[in-house]
Formats: C-alpha cells, structure tokens, sequence
C-alpha cells in the first residue's frame, strides 16, 4: 500500500506533489485553535484602534494647543468680591515668564502686558468707573470716554486715572517699587494711604518714594520700550538690569557679591533688541567687568539658571 506522504514511494508525479500539499495544509488548518486564534487577533486589533485612537487624540490635541500657546495667557472668569469690584465677574489675565501679550479690553482700550504680570478687571464696565487691578507692568491705550473715568489699582495703595490716555504702569508687587509714566495726554495718580493726588504731564514719571509720590522727568522709551520687544536702559542700576533679563529671558539670575562691592556703582547705558541673553551678559562682562556662567546647561527646558559674580 502506497504511503501519502511519499516517504516509502518511489512513485514522484505531478498529481502525487498536489495531492501531498493538500494534505499537508489540511493538517496544518486541523491543528490551529480556531478560538485561541480569534481572541488573539481580536486583542491585536482592539490594540491597534487604541493605539490609533491615542494618536489621533495626540494630534487634536496637539493642534488646539498651538492657538493657545501663541496667545501665552491664562484667562479665567471667576466670581471676585473686594471694595473696588464690589461681587462683580472678573476676568484674570496671567503673562507667563519670558512674554509679551497685548490684549483688548471689553471698553476698546488695549493693554500690553509685561513677562509676569497679572491683570484683572470686570468682564463688562457697567458703572461709571472702568476699573482694573494691575501687578506687574503694563503699557495702557485707554479708550477715550469723559463721563466713565478708567481706574488701574496697584498692589502699593497707588491709583491712576483717566478719560482717555497712554501710560506705563511698573508695579511688581515683588519689586517694592512703583512707577507710572505719562506717554501723551494728562493723568492723575492717588495715593489713598496719604489722600494725596498729583496731576502728570507727557514725558513725567511719578513713583512712591517713602510712602510719598515723587515726580521727575524721565526718558519714555527708557519706560515704554519694553512694549515693542526692546530693554533701554539710561545709567539704569546692576540690580534693575538683572531683574528685568530675569523676566524677559525667563531665566533666574543668582548674584554673587564675594568682596561685597556696592551694586549703586554700576550703572549701565544701553539698548538691547534682538540679543540673546548670553550676548547680553558677555556685553555686561565686558562693560562693568562682571563674571557669569550657566550653572548648568542641561535645563534648557527649564528655567536656566545664571551664576553672576562681581
């Protein structure tokens, strides 16, 4: 009797070869576990609609967050209560570190936020006041409007007023200094804790000085430049230069002041546009012999930090 496999045949035709290769694929399809077989390739497709679901969900993702990037903000509306905005829905403007963001008001005027502000103020002007709370710096185009003066609030008891204006406000609650400058037309500023008011002209500066306001004139691209992307600085102190590339470099600047040298002897004149921060800090090397490096190069993701010794 013949054997189908061929192995004790001699007998090698053509029907034979098929005849052979059908019966071994028979064989072979008798052996697969039909439902082990389905579960497994179930799990490898549910895997892979996950896997693609992931990645799809990745991408949506990843394409909203570009608009909010670009827009470097966090607005929120929240519920506020205090004597200025007395229960009224505020919103909240937060300027990360390192940007510059210029918003609309709800009354047409437009402010530009520096690196590390906070801004607040009602998501409707519904009283005869328009009213904002500001820490940290900002640069106000106050929309026109006589009936409805426009308040800003700083964290120092100091208040400014107008009808229709651009100012500098510098009020970094951190900073225990206070600026604001007249750009064009007329404003007021009131230190509540005194009850004193004086009136400022284009070109003049008003900043608390000992609980009391000090008015001088003052150099407006100096205090305004910062708006347009530029660091202009007019016999400006080591301390001042340092906080300011601190905010629009978002990196953190630790002095070192071994001889304890007096930081009131450097002053520095210059105007910065484009540079980057170690451009910046090789011209201040070179200028006022200071020496500085990275402590450590490897959080460029982070916020890096600069050694500075003089």
């Amino acid at each position: 009797m013949m054997n189908i496999n061929g192995k004790d045949s001699k007998i090698d035709t053509p029907d034979l070869k098929k005849a052979k290769e059908t019966y071994d694929k028979i064989k072979m399809i008798e052996s697969i576990d039909m439902d082990d077989a389905y579960k497994r390739t179930r799990s490898k497709i549910s895997i892979l609609e996950k896997s693609q679901f992931i990645h799809r969900l990745m991408r949506y993702a990843a394409v909203l967050a570009i608009p909010l990037f670009l827009a470097t903000i966090v607005l929120s509306v929240l519920m506020f209560q205090s004597d200025k905005f007395n229960k009224k829905q505020v919103a909240e403007v937060m300027v990360p570190l390192g940007t510059i963001v210029k918003y609309d008001l709800p009354d047409g005027s437009v402010v530009w936020l520096n690196s590390g502000s906070k801004l607040q103020y009602p998501i409707r002007f519904t009283d005869k006041k328009r009213e904002v709370i500001l820490d940290g710096e900002a640069y106000f185009s106050v929309e026109s409007n006589k009936e409805n003066p426009f308040y800003v609030h700083t964290p120092y008891g100091i208040s400014t007023y107008v009808y229709g204006t651009e100012f500098n406000v510098d009020a970094y609650s951190k900073d225990n200094k206070m600026e604001v400058t007249l750009i064009r037309g007329s404003l007021n500023v009131i230190n509540h804790r005194l009850n004193e008011q004086t009136k400022l002209t284009p070109g003049n500066l008003a900043s608390l000085s000992n609980g009391y306001l000090k008015v001088e004139k003052t150099d407006i691209d100096e205090k305004s430049g910062w708006k347009n992307g530029e660091l202009v600085f007019r016999q400006a102190s080591l301390l001042e230069i340092l906080n300011k590339l601190e905010r629009h470099y978002n990196v953190e600047i630790v002095l070192e002041n071994p001889e304890g040298k007096s930081t009131a002897d450097y002053s520095i004149r210059a105007i910065f546009r484009n540079e980057t921060i170690d451009q910046i800090m090789d011209y201040l090397s070179a200028s006022i012999k200071l020496k500085w490096t990275f402590i450590d190069e490897n959080q460029a993701l982070n916020r890096r930090k600069i050694k500075v010794i003089i």
